[in-house]
């Protein structure tokens, strides 16, 4: 699906040039919350802190139409990369 590829890209692309910090940032708090609130391991899910994903999202540079997929692997306790959340940066 080329047309399908132009779309996603100019979402993407409306996204990033209209939106401000602000709402970048409302958007990914908004993001957030379906896969916090439904984590099966609601006391670690407890310890994760959206401000600091938020902070991580934008030092790592994880492209805008990543972020979705990136939060969701944030919130997954399976995950190798969230065994303990206290041994990350």
């Amino acid at each position: 699906g080329r047309a399908s590829d132009v779309a996603d890209v100019a979402d993407v692309t409306a996204f990033l040039t209209m939106k401000n910090e602000d709402e970048q940032r409302r958007w990914f708090y908004l993001q957030c919350l379906t896969p916090k609130l439904n984590c099966p391991d609601k006391a670690w899910a407890r310890k994760i802190l959206i401000s600091d994903l938020y902070s991580r999202v934008r030092e790592e540079k994880i492209p805008v139409q990543q972020w979705e997929t990136w939060i969701r692997s944030q919130f997954d306790p399976s995950s190798a990369a969230n065994t303990d959340p206290t041994s990350r940066q």
